[in-house]
């Protein structure tokens, strides 16, 4: 008997807890329930605060890099029209000898620009007026002559070897 009514003070304890537990378990839900959803619309506009950030970054990296575009197209364009006008001014003067250097330098910067069929005729042309105080003309002229046939691999057929050693 003794054990039956130490079972049924342990049942009642633990009963107390219980119901201790659900009335402030449903007040401590609730609050939590109540922050949450006081939280929900603070987190949502830093959610749209941020991808308005990353939209505006994404533009400005946009207008940046259009912007470099356009001072590199410019730049070349300047360069081009330098050493055009250069060449033409040179002739004029018949100095032969810095109109070559000047279609000469044009036609590398032609090259780097990847405009290798007006490269290849400008150097032609700096060939002709003078070859032997310009040497970067010829120079120039055989780099992209090679650069325009292919590697050196492309241009020879394959040798196969034969069964003999």
């Amino acid at each position: 008997q003794k054990k039956v009514t130490a079972e049924g003070e342990t049942e009642k304890e633990l009963f107390e807890k219980f119901m201790c537990y659900c009335k402030h378990g449903d007040d401590a839900l609730s609050t939590s329930i109540s922050d949450a959803e006081t939280k929900i619309p603070a987190v949502t506009a830093d959610i749209e605060a941020g991808e308005a950030e990353e939209k505006q970054a994404e533009q400005a990296l946009q207008i940046y890099n259009h912007a470099k575009w356009l001072a590199e197209r410019n730049y070349a364009t300047a360069a081009e029209w330098r050493y055009r006008e250069s060449a033409r001014i040179a002739k004029q003067c018949r100095r032969s000898t810095l109109a070559s250097h000047a279609l000469a330098r044009l036609g590398y910067f032609l090259s780097q620009w990847c405009r290798y069929d007006e490269a290849h005729t400008v150097l032609q042309e700096s060939m002709k007026l003078n070859t032997k105080k310009n040497p970067l003309g010829p120079y120039l002229f055989g780099v992209l002559d090679r650069q325009l046939a292919g590697s050196d691999v492309a241009r020879q057929p394959l040798r196969c070897c034969s069964g003999t050693s």
